[in-house]
This record gives structure tokens, sequence and C-alpha cells, in this order.
């Protein structure tokens, strides 16, 4: 690890993305908080808008990361949004419906930031060292995130709100600072791009059928949109299950957060760790691990025998989601990976936000209010993930990930 950050070009990336990760807690604990005051009711709504942005334009945004100069996306989406946030208390003075439209027009660019970053590093990074780089940088988010909640909380108690918007605005411009020196190939160098709607659209399908003839590609994306449903329903659920079920109250309910953001930013560093060479038992025993985590809750008696569970399933969900990344970054080409992190993204997003419908299947089947069906719920989830890990260890594709045999294109694809 120590390799890594001693390279110029990630440790200035490492250190803007440090820095803006913080910073983007600082606005979404604001946002919340700032909804709740003028409304009285939980920033549900803002939750749903800025979620819109990454399921109905993310593999459009992914196609033209494919097409652009990513290094430029990275610091003009980070200037865009400091630009945006910055503008949050003039603007929420005249009317709420303004955090609504910044938060929405901040994600949208965040479309474009993210899947040019996840592409990227393969241009600064070794291949030797793709896998600390990414599980730095994972390792990182979560540390700043969870410090970032810490000290916006003090800033919101003790300081006029329109400062935490202001530190975060602040942030973006670092991190587009610390993006500048750092210099990559031209994408397009030797690459016919055609122009209009009409070449977009050909690159838009070019990626979906990558996905479609590639077995590993398409495994990926499956297990993604699999483990995402189930995640998805368990978290919808945990508040209410932490509750009724396990005797709980708010405290406990945020030391069971802590503890998955803990897990989290452990399975980033224990993903730095690794040589890359053995995706496939990382994908599978993340799945796994995940699975048992919930099934443990599920047999929990209270609230903090569940803690260990919470973090053992942050960490593997960290583990999972850089092994597909990894996956991606080493074995698509160079002008394509934005159109792959962008499929990816959105089979993981659209389990997000379907599999929280689900957790009202337990009122709904054993009545409203009852406590009957809350374990087997959460039980049935978490055997969902464990027999995705079963499944992830018999395909065939998945089985050579890491091992340097690239999986060929798939011949019987269409019969799939």
């Amino acid at each position: 690890m120590l390799r890594t950050l001693r390279n110029r070009r990630f440790a200035l990336l490492f250190a803007g993305q440090t820095i803006s990760e913080m910073g983007n807690s600082f606005t979404l604990l604001a946002a919340s908080l700032l909804i709740l005051h003028r409304t009285g009711s939980p920033p549900y709504l803002f939750i749903i808008v800025t979620n819109i942005p990454a399921v109905l334009f993310g593999l459009i945004a992914g196609t033209l990361v494919d097409r652009w100069d990513r290094r430029r996306i990275l610091i003009v989406s980070d200037l865009l949004r400091g630009l945006l946030i910055a503008t949050v208390p003039t603007l929420t003075q005249t009317s709420l419906g303004w955090i609504y439209a910044i938060g929405f027009s901040s994600e949208l660019i965040g479309r474009f930031f993210t899947p040019s970053l996840q592409s990227i590093l393969p241009d600064i990074v070794g291949d030797d060292e793709l896998a600390p780089a990414n599980g730095l940088l994972a390792a990182s988010e979560y540390a700043s995130r969870t410090l970032g909640y810490a000290l916006a909380g003090l800033a919101v108690e003790y300081l006029p709100i329109a400062w935490v918007f202001y530190g975060d605005a602040a942030s973006f411009f670092l991190s587009a600072l610390s993006i500048i020196p750092i210099a990559v190939p031209s994408l397009t160098a030797g690459r016919a791009v055609a122009q209009g709607l009409r070449g977009i659209a050909q690159d838009l399908v070019e990626g979906l059928v990558y996905v479609r003839r590639h077995a590993l590609m398409l495994d990926i994306v499956e297990l993604s949109l699999g483990y995402t449903l189930g995640i998805g329903a368990f978290n919808g659920f945990l508040a209410a299950f932490n509750q009724r079920t396990l005797s709980g109250n708010d405290a406990s309910y945020g030391a069971l957060e802590a503890a998955s953001t803990l897990g989290l930013a452990l399975g980033g560093l224990i993903f730095a760790r690794v040589t890359g060479r053995w995706l496939s038992s990382m994908i599978v025993g993340s799945l796994f691990g995940a699975g048992a985590a919930i099934a443990w809750t599920a047999l929990s008696p209270a609230a903090a025998v569940a803690l260990p569970a919470q973090a053992v399933g942050g960490a593997a969900n960290t583990i999972l989601v850089l092994a597909f990344q990894l996956i991606i970054q080493r074995e698509v080409p160079r002008d394509l990976r934005g159109r792959l992190f962008a499929v990816l993204s959105l089979a993981g997003r659209l389990g997000l936000v379907i599999g929280p419908a689900a957790a009202g299947l337990p009122d709904l089947i054993c009545g409203h209010g009852s406590v009957a069906c809350d374990r087997p719920f959460v039980g049935a989830g978490g055997l969902w993930i464990i027999l995705l890990a079963v499944t992830a260890g018999l395909m065939p594709a998945v089985r050579l990930a890491g091992l340097g045999k690239p999986a060929e294109p798939q011949q019987e694809a269409t019969m799939r």
C-alpha cells in the first residue's frame, strides 16, 4: 500500500478524493436537516430525487465518458458541483425547491465523474497496484464519510448551516486542483469516434453488446443486481427490525449503521492488501460473508449482538464491489470502461431502488406491527445472498476471474 501511495499521480488523486468525500457528507447531512427543519418531514423525497439521475442517465453518461477526455471530465465535474453547492444557502432562502434541483443536478454531474474516476485509475497506476489503489480509495471514502458526518453535525450545531455547504463547495474545488497536475494518455488517440446522436447510440449499443457477449461481464452484472436486491430489502427493513424485534432504539440503530460503515472502510483496507489474483474467491467469499452476516442478524436476540454482523457485512460489501470494479479495469478495453461501469452501476442502483419495496412484505403477510414475519424475512434475505454465492461459484467465467485468463466472448450468448 505504501508503494502505491508513493505514486505521485495516485497520491494527488487520493488526497483530492479524501477531501471531496468528506465534503459530500457535509451536504448530505445539511440538506437532510434543512428539509427536516423547514418541512417537519423526513427527507425521503430528496433521496428519491438524487437517485433518479443514476437510473435515467447513467448509461448515457458512461457512453460519453468513453468519448471525452476523462481527466477533463473529472476537473469540470468537480468545479461545476462546487459552484452548484455554493449557491444552496442563497437560493434556498427564496424557495426550498432549489435544494431538490441542485441535488438532482449535482448527482447528474456525478454520473460522469464516477465512471471517469474508475476508468482512469488503470492509466495512473500499474496493473500490480490496481487492487491496492482501489482498496485505498474505498477505505478513504468510507472513513472520510464517517468523519465528515461527525464534523458536519458539530458544524450545524455551532455554526450557520450555510457554512456547511460552503465547506463542501470548497472540497470540490480542492479536488479539482489535485487532479489538474495528473497527466494521462489521450483516450481518443488513434480511435475514430462517430459524431452526432447516431454515433452516441452506436457506442451505447456497443457497450451493451460487449456485456452480452462476454460471460464474465454478464455474470458480474447479474450478480450485482441480485445482491443489491437482497441488500436493498435488508437495509429498508433494518430500522424497523431493530426497533420491534431486537428491542433497540435510535441509539442502537445508529450503532448498527456505524458498525456497517466501519466494516465498509475495513473492507477497503483488506482489499488493498491482496494481489488481485484471487478475485473468484473474493467474489464468492464476500457474497457468502454478506449473506451469513444478514442471517446472523436475523438470529440475534438484541441489537448489540448484531453489531459484529453489520461490520462483517460492510466489509464483504466493499470487497465485492471492488472485485467487480477491478475486473472491469483489467479486462475491458480502455475505450469501453466507462460504458461497462455505467451498466454495472445501473444494475446496482436498480436493486437498491427496487429492493427496499420488499421491506413492506412482513407487515403485508403477517399484519401491520406484527413481528411474526420479521426474523423469517431477514433470514430469507441472508439465504438469498448465500445462494448467490453458490451460484457465483458455479459460474465458469467467475471461477477464472483474476487468474490471467480473460473470459472469451460468449459464443452461445443468444441462447442465454
